[in-house]
């Protein structure tokens, strides 16, 4: 199998699906934290859109062949980041 390494990229993205180290995960119905520490959370923004602002990891040939870390702003400058699992592209990703 044969490896990239990303250099930069710029672009938009939607709907977007993070995993987030050590993020405690939320009960939606009473905003406390009922995870233990250590686990991962995975986050997803649904029908929103964001800049990206920085993109790092490894792209290869096999499946699932990615390991990306990214930081994407929102429309207000807010900043989230994390391990990125999916998402749709808003307007272009240039790698």
């Amino acid at each position: 199998h044969s490896s990239a390494f990303v250099l930069t990229a710029v672009g938009s993205l939607e709907d977007v699906t993070l995993r987030l180290a050590n993020a405690p995960k939320k009960d939606t119905q009473n905003e406390q934290n009922n995870s233990s520490q250590g686990e991962n959370c995975i986050r997803r923004w649904e029908n929103q859109r964001f800049e990206i602002v920085s993109l790092v990891g490894t792209i290869s040939d096999k499946a699932n062949g990615h390991h990306l870390h990214m930081s994407l702003s929102d429309g207000e400058g807010n900043t989230i980041g994390g391990h990125f699992m999916d998402g749709g592209v808003f307007t272009t990703v240039e790698i």
